[in-house]
């Protein structure tokens, strides 16, 4: 209750990793924002994973980047 967020540092990126992996397998809403970026990351109770970009391209850029996970657009929740 007292530190409802973490921070990372850059050399703490495989910590950073493996704490993100918590909300993802036990259904906890988290919320990822990386250091310097224009996107978010919302992970949701709902087993959905939401990924937030200022820019379109941004955007297409990173549903490109995870192809591999077969990500589908929708307006579950942000727009």
């Amino acid at each position: 209750m007292e530190a409802p967020g973490h921070i990372f540092a850059d050399a703490e990126f495989l910590d950073a990793r493996a704490f993100w992996t918590l909300p993802m397998m036990l259904g906890w809403d988290a919320i990822l924002f990386p250091a310097k970026s224009d996107y978010f990351v919302f992970n949701s109770h709902d087993e959905v994973i939401c990924f937030v970009a200022r820019e379109k391209q941004l955007h297409a850029d990173l549903l490109e980047e995870l192809k591999d996970w077969e990500p589908q657009e929708s307006e579950w929740y942000f727009r």
